[in-house]
C-alpha cells in the first residue's frame, strides 16, 4: 500500500510537471498563457510577404500590441494567418470591431478571437 501511495504522488507530480511544460511550450511563460485568454486575436487571409512586424504595426490602430506572430508550417512558410496579443480584452474587443475586413499588404484581412486554449 505504502508503494502505490507514493506512485500516485509521483504520478501527480509528473503530471504537474508536464502540465506547466505543455504551458511553457505553448507560449504560457513570460507573460502569455492563461492571463491573455480575451486579449488574442486571430488574423486570418494574409499575404505570403507579411511579416510579424507589418501585422503588429496594422493592429497598434486597436491599441498597445504586446506580441505578434505569423504562423507557419513545417517547412517555415506562412500559412496565411497570425495571431496577435493586445494588452486588454477592450483592445482585442476594438480590434475586432475595427480592424475585420480591413485591406493589410493588398489583403482584406479578418480579425476574430483566437479560439485555441493556448
Amino acid at each position: 500500500p505504502g508503494e502505490e501511495e507514493a506512485s500516485g504522488e509521483e504520478v501527480v507530480a509528473a503530471a504537474s510537471a508536464g502540465a506547466v511544460a505543455v504551458v511553457l511550450a505553448c507560449g504560457g511563460g513570460g507573460g502569455g498563457g492563461a492571463g491573455a485568454v480575451g486579449r488574442r486575436v486571430y488574423v486570418g487571409n494574409l499575404s505570403w510577404e507579411c511579416q510579424w512586424q507589418d501585422l503588429k504595426d496594422h493592429m497598434r490602430a486597436a491599441g498597445e500590441v504586446l506580441h505578434a506572430d505569423i504562423l507557419t508550417g513545417p517547412d517555415g512558410r506562412s500559412k496565411g494567418c497570425g495571431l496577435v496579443e493586445l494588452s486588454t480584452p477592450e483592445e482585442a474587443a476594438r480590434a475586432i470591431a475595427e480592424l475585420n475586413d480591413t485591406e493589410l499588404m493588398g489583403r482584406m484581412i479578418f480579425v476574430r478571437e483566437d479560439r485555441e486554449a493556448r
